[in-house]
């Protein structure tokens, strides 16, 4: 179950589409997912990369302006003596910038918005003797990291049609939680980035 705070968000956020569609008959929705791939760490390097998959869906406000809603999750694993794995999930309220004219088939955007972060993972390490070179053991210790989170980037979208499109995009999450359980954990601020190429459908 999603953690108090991101169920709030997601509330909140899901609203906006249904107000602003109230005070502007020329607003359009629209859905799009995405699947690429995704990388974790923190201050001291990379925690590994992994499978990022997202959902959003928003409101097209103006011809260059749009709000939108996105959940992602990205997985990451990193082996070795010490090895890291988890999944992030972030909610994530943004604003975009479509620029060049309404009519153009390909429109660069860019963009940010702020949400919640949601991260559980391991963290795996060899236990060795003291006189003995081979490992006498493994050691996991499970942790979860909660918080804020701000979110920029932006991408290409690729109208395939009056109302399908294509749009790759990336972007690069700070995730300014603290650790929740767990005694071992990377050390926030955690860095989130996606590479992504997803399809879409506007109503």
């Amino acid at each position: 179950m999603l953690p108090r705070p991101m169920r709030a968000l997601l509330i909140l956020l899901l609203l906006l589409p249904t107000t602003v569609l109230a005070q502007s008959p020329d607003a359009r929705l629209f859905v799009f997912g995405t699947a690429g791939i995704g990388s974790l760490g923190d201050d001291e390097g990379g925690l590994g990369k992994g499978l990022a998959l997202a959902g959003s869906f928003g409101v097209a406000l103006t011809n260059s302006v749009r709000a939108e809603l996105s959940v992602a999750r990205v997985h990451h694993e990193r082996a070795g003596g010490i090895a890291w794995e988890g999944d992030a999930t972030t909610v994530t309220g943004r604003l975009l910038y479509h620029f060049g004219s309404r009519s153009s088939r390909a429109r660069v955007f860019a963009g940010g918005g702020a949400g919640y972060t949601h991260y559980p993972g391991a963290i795996t390490s060899m236990v060795f003797g003291s006189f003995d070179a081979s490992p006498r053991g493994i050691e996991r210790f499970a942790f979860t990291i909660n918080g804020p989170s701000y979110e920029g980037g932006g991408g290409v979208e690729i109208a395939l049609g009056a109302r399908a499109f294509l749009r790759p995009e990336a972007w690069v999450t700070i995730a300014d939680g603290s650790r929740t359980s767990g005694t071992r954990s990377p050390e926030p601020p955690l860095f989130i980035a996606r590479a992504a190429i997803g399809a879409g459908w506007r109503f």
